[in-house]
Order: C-alpha cells, then sequence, then structure tokens
C-alpha cells in the first residue's frame, strides 16, 4: 500500500516538472520568433524612427564610456532630458549626435540624412581632396585658387596624390589674407601639358600686393613640385618675409626657386633640386638675411645665384648636368654672405666671385669626376678680389685639362687661407699671391 502511495506521488512531480519545463518551452519559443528591434540593421531614417533613438548603452566611468557591457536600447525622443555633457555618436541615422546625461544617452537633435554644419574655426587643416571633387584626376587651377582665397589664416593640405595645375597659383603674403601649403611626402603638384605661364608654378605675395604691406611667416613645405619640362620657374617669393620652405623637391623646371630682392629672411632647408639639364639653376636669390641649408642638386648648369646681402649659404652640394663655358656651381655678385660646406661637383667653374664682392667660403669644394670640362676652376675672381676663403678642396681630374685653385685678375683686400690641392695638376699659380699659411697636399 505504502509502494503504491509513494509511486503515485512520484508520477504526480514528474508530471508538474514536465508540465513546467512545456511552459518555459514555449516562453523560450515564442522568445526566439519576437525580433529584437536592436537586432535590426537602420539604413534610413523613417518618420517612425525619429520617435526614438537607436543607441549603445553602457557603463559611465568618469567621462568616459565603458566598452564593457554595452547594449543596444532604443530611447524615446519624447521627454527627453536637457544638461548633455559627452558627445557620442548615435547608431540610427547617417549624421546625428547623442550625448549622455547621467550616465544615459539622450537625443541632442532630429536624425538627418544631411551632414552637419561644419565650424570651419575649428578645422586645423583645409584638406584639397575633401574640397575638389576628383582633385587628383583634372586640372584643379581655378578651385585651388579659389580655395586659397577663402581660407586666409589656414594650412592647405595634400594628401597623397597628383595634382594638376595649368598656370600659376597665387599665395597672399599679406597677413590678413595669407596661408601656407603643406603637402605629404607623396604629394605631386604638376604642371599641365597646356601651361600658359610664364611665372611660378606657385608664386608667394606676387599678387596684387606692394611691398610694404604688413607680411605673414608663409610656409611651403613637403612634395614636390613638378615643371614637367613645361613651366620655367617652380617657386617664386616676393613681398613677404620669414617664408618657410622645407622638405621639397623640385624637378624638370628651368629655375626651381626664385627669390625677389621684396622677399626677406627666408629659410629654405632640406630641399632636392632634380634640374632640366643644361641651362638650368636651382635656386636665384636676390634677398637678404636669408638661410639656405641642406640642400642637394643634380643635373643643373648652376647652382646658386646670390645678389643678396648678408645671406647664409650652408651644407649645398650640386652636380653639374653638362660642363660649358657657363656652368658656375656657386655665383656670388651678393655682399657679405657666408658660404660653409659647399660643394660643387664637375663645374666649369665651383665658385664665381663678382669684382669687389666680401663674402666669406670656408671649407667649400669643387671635385672634378671625369674629363668632360676642359677648364677646371675651382674659384674665379672678376676684378678686384676682396672675399677670403678658408680651408677650400679642389680635386682636379687629371692634368689634360687647365686647371686653376683660383684665377686672379686684380688683387684687393681678399686672401686663402690653407687650401687643399694638388700644386703639381694647378696650372695657374696666381693663388701664391693671396696665400696665407700653405697649401695642403693632396693627391
Amino acid at each position: 500500500m505504502k509502494r503504491r502511495k509513494i509511486i503515485s506521488k512520484f508520477y504526480s512531480i514528474t508530471s508538474l516538472f514536465l508540465c513546467v519545463l512545456l511552459v518555459f518551452s514555449v516562453l523560450a519559443l515564442v522568445s526566439c520568433q519576437t525580433a529584437d528591434p536592436a537586432d535590426a540593421d537602420v539604413t534610413e531614417v523613417t518618420e517612425e524612427l525619429k520617435k526614438v533613438v537607436r543607441v549603445k548603452k553602457g557603463i559611465l566611468s568618469g567621462k568616459q564610456i565603458s566598452g564593457d557591457n554595452l547594449e543596444i536600447v532604443d530611447v524615446p525622443v519624447s521627454g527627453i532630458p536637457e544638461g548633455a555633457i559627452d558627445s557620442i555618436e548615435a547608431v540610427v541615422g547617417k549624421y546625428a549626435t547623442i550625448n549622455m546625461v547621467m550616465g544615459e544617452y539622450v537625443f541632442e537633435r532630429m536624425l538627418t540624412s544631411e551632414a552637419p554644419v561644419i565650424d570651419e574655426s575649428l578645422i586645423t587643416y583645409i584638406v584639397v581632396s575633401d574640397r575638389i571633387e576628383n582633385a587628383n584626376g583634372k586640372d584643379i587651377t581655378a578651385e585651388l585658387q579659389a580655395l586659397i582665397d577663402s581660407h586666409p589664416g589656414r594650412t592647405i593640405y595634400f594628401n597623397d596624390g597628383n595634382y594638376t595645375i595649368s598656370s600659376t597659383v597665387y599665395i597672399p603674403a599679406d597677413k590678413e589674407k595669407a596661408v601656407s601649403l603643406r603637402l605629404s611626402n607623396y604629394a605631386v603638384i604638376k604642371a599641365a601639358e597646356g601651361w600658359n605661364a610664364e611665372t611660378a608654378m606657385i608664386a608667394v605675395g606676387a599678387k596684387n600686393e606692394a611691398a610694404s604691406a604688413e607680411q605673414a611667416a608663409n610656409a611651403v613645405m613637403g612634395g614636390c613640385l613638378d615643371g614637367a619640362g613645361v613651366a620655367k620657374i617652380g617657386l617664386s617669393l616676393e613681398n613677404c618675409a620669414n617664408t618657410f620652405v622645407s622638405n621639397m623637391t623640385f624637378k624638370n623646371l628651368k629655375t626651381s626657386i626664385s627669390i625677389k630682392q621684396t622677399a626677406d629672411s627666408v629659410n629654405l632647408e632640406g630641399v632636392t633640386v632634380n634640374g632640366s639639364g643644361e641651362g638650368s639653376v636651382g635656386i636665384v636669390n636676390e634677398s637678404s638675411r636669408s638661410v639656405f641649408s641642406t640642400i642637394n642638386m643634380a643635373n643643373v648648369s648652376s647652382a646658386v645665384k646670390n645678389s643678396g646681402k648678408d645671406n647664409n649659404f650652408r651644407n649645398i652640394s650640386a652636380a653639374c648636368a653638362k660642363p660649358s663655358a657657363e656652368s658656375v656651381g656657386f655665383y656670388e655678385a651678393g655682399e657679405n654672405s657666408i658660404f660653409e660646406l659647399c660643394t660643387a661637383q664637375d663645374f666649369t667653374c665651383g665658385y664665381f666671385i663678382k669684382d669687389g664682392v666680401k663674402s666669406v667660403f670656408e671649407a667649400c669644394n669643387a671635385y672634378w669626376t671625369k674629363a668632360d670640362a676642359t677648364v677646371q676652376n675651382a674659384f674665379v675672381a672678376d676684378g678686384t678680389f676682396n672675399s677670403v676663403i678658408v680651408g677650400g678642396t679642389a680635386r682636379f681630374f687629371d692634368e689634360s685639362s687647365e686647371n686653376a685653385y683660383i684665377k686672379l685678375n686684380t688683387r684687393g683686400s681678399g686672401l686663402v687661407k690653407v687650401p687643399i690641392f694638388d700644386e703639381t695638376l694647378c696650372d695657374d699659380k696666381s693663388y701664391k699671391t693671396i696665400l696665407a699659411g700653405s697649401v695642403i697636399l693632396i693627391k
């Protein structure tokens, strides 16, 4: 009897357990078949969706949102509190802003498919490819000029790519209108096949400005200016002061950089020039109080032509394209300039010094690596020699050429200190009349 009661009770408990299990199974099935609104991939902002904001709700930790325990929830637009603190990105809509109050996310403005209004005063760089459609595939001259003119006091940035211009692009030097150009390492501004300007590809301070205008410190940095064999001048500077040019490459130009007398205190460094061959010049400078440093040039007929005063040229190396009577590494017609650690290779004349010029050449070298230059003059003094040459090295290729450490016309107040060359290969002995110390022999 007791055994029957126990079995009966067991069946009753089992039945109850199965009923409960069945109920939970049904509930689970219904739950699985009910779509979770959080799982929906919202691709369009509808009128219905404007009533709620779908956001990621997380844990507030200070002013940061913890990535742990994130879930997607719908927050009603109606009754949203004010006093937002931190902005985060909404999940719903193409453009929307969600703010956080007391650890909850709330809707700040109506969802829209239109881009939000951008406060350009907060933008650091104006990116060319963001503002000019298909900037890499067309002539952007007019659009680029408009971009420069409409963003005074800003930096115009060129990311990697090729940018074509068909005429001069002007950068104002007036401080109220000035901009700076910043090119990425692999950004190239190239002259179009239909180039139709005699002026430079990029001209700083040349557009409707007087030299007396209050000037800004412009900068042109990075990338490459490619004249493509059609543009004559790469970069020109005038009516400007303290302009900074750095880390740039210039190629296929007759004159890579032209600096006018109305420019002052230019800083040029880290520049590479690959000229267009015979007749091409690296730098033509008329400015004063400027500094030129760490510059490499190749395939030019002349590296530097200077007529300005109180300039410093340091660590500039240049290789001649083809020796000729006009091929001069460094042409000095200015006053009180200093040339340091410069090297002229395979030019007919390494350094040409105009009549009466008082400048200093320290550790400046002239090398010849072949017999192409039938005349190999390290220095030539035109007229009266008033400069100082200290420790300059001349390496003549061999005795087949007409060699001179310095071709001297009229002795003035100038002198040569401890020059370094092989006297047995030097045909012109006039250096002895201005020699201080002795010659250091090299073979």
